[in-house]
């Protein structure tokens, strides 16, 4: 590998002029190299405002969908417990007085929900502004009728997360998204004690405003929370979501390690897509691949990778939700690949 000041160099410069020329509100880019190994080194780069103040290395954003590959690590939790079968159909953990839809005779599986392969819609109809409910939720599905088989196309779902993660806490016995976010702190062992569905009043005070465009500022909350808490609920920091990141590369080690080659199993493949449970696979460079997941609310939008074979991690967090930040997220990624 190259000096890490030179490496550091490189994804500064890298950073500042993708923050410069997307003209966003507030930023952080952060990685983590040779993760677990002798030389293992980190960066954060933080850039404009939170909306009140200059961003912080201990900002607070919602990071959107990055939700999602919490709630498929509960599910490969519930899966290693016995407790579910990941190619069941989803309709054995509902409730009997609810039905959901099927394709002739195919039913979604778990693994179809986990994997936007179920043949459900992005979202529900006739969300109101004031919150969605579960009922709200079962009721739509109730009447809901698939146009595809399950299993054979992908469709992004946040309807389909919202109702994985509701099946889930119904086996695992949860009250609610919070108590199952909880267990899983508790079963990985990461204190991630900024990752949360709900700020105290001290997480208040770091949190970044949200922009839905410049000068425009955005609602806090999204019309289909609750009942979507699963899919695109939670807030957390930089160094929560890097931290995460280093779990899916087994770094620390920890009692549930069985459950990341359930997660990081491709599923389903497409021309576009090699889907895990959540997280999408990709070539980076050489034998180099990445999995990777984007995260998007109306005042946020943000990127989370790790590669198993460069043993790095870089995320991007923002509170420009107009922006996508894929590209600079792929950009960091082949940096550090070229520094290798």
């Amino acid at each position: 590998m190259i000096p890490n000041n030179g490496l550091q160099k490189q994804l500064a410069d890298l950073t500042a002029a993708a923050f410069a020329s997307a003209g966003g509100v507030g930023m952080i880019a952060a990685s983590v190299t040779d993760v677990g190994g002798p030389n293992e080194a980190s960066s954060l780069f933080s850039y404009g405002t939170t909306g009140s103040g200059p961003v912080r290395n201990d900002t607070i954003w919602q990071i959107g969908s990055l939700t999602k590959t919490f709630t498929a690590a509960m599910l490969a939790l519930a899966v290693q417990d016995g407790l579910m079968d990941l190619h069941a159909p989803a309709q054995t953990y509902v409730d009997p007085l609810h039905t959901l839809p099927s394709f002739s005779t195919t039913q979604p599986a778990l693994v179809d929900l986990a994997t936007h392969t179920a043949g459900f819609p992005s979202d529900s109809r006739g969300v109101g502004t004031h919150g969605y409910s579960l009922d709200a939720m079962y009721g739509y599905l109730d009447l809901y009728a698939l146009a595809v088989c399950p299993g054979t196309l992908w469709n992004y779902s946040n309807l389909g997360y919202g109702l994985l993660a509701d099946l889930v806490r119904r086996v695992s016995g949860a009250t609610d998204y919070a108590a199952q976010l909880s267990a899983l702190k508790h079963r990985t062992g990461l204190p991630l004690s900024d990752t949360v569905l709900d700020l105290n009043a001290e997480q208040q005070r770091r949190f970044a405003n949200g922009f839905a465009a410049a000068g425009v500022p955005a609602p806090v909350r999204t019309p289909t929370w609750p009942a979507f808490n699963g899919s695109g609920a939670l807030y957390s920091t930089a160094a929560d979501v890097l931290a995460w990141a280093r779990f899916m590369l087994g770094v620390p080690r920890t009692p549930v390690d069985p459950i990341r080659p359930l997660i990081t199993t491709v599923y389903f493949r497409s021309s576009e897509h090699n889907m895990g449970l959540a997280w999408d696979r990709q070539p980076i460079t050489g034998d180099a691949t990445y999995w990777f997941k984007l995260g998007n609310t109306a005042g946020f939008s943000c990127f989370l990778a790790f590669s198993p074979e460069l043993r790095c991690a870089v995320t991007v967090l923002s509170n420009s939700g107009w922006i996508l930040w894929l590209q600079l997220g792929i950009e960091m990624l082949k940096t550090i690949a070229t520094a290798s």
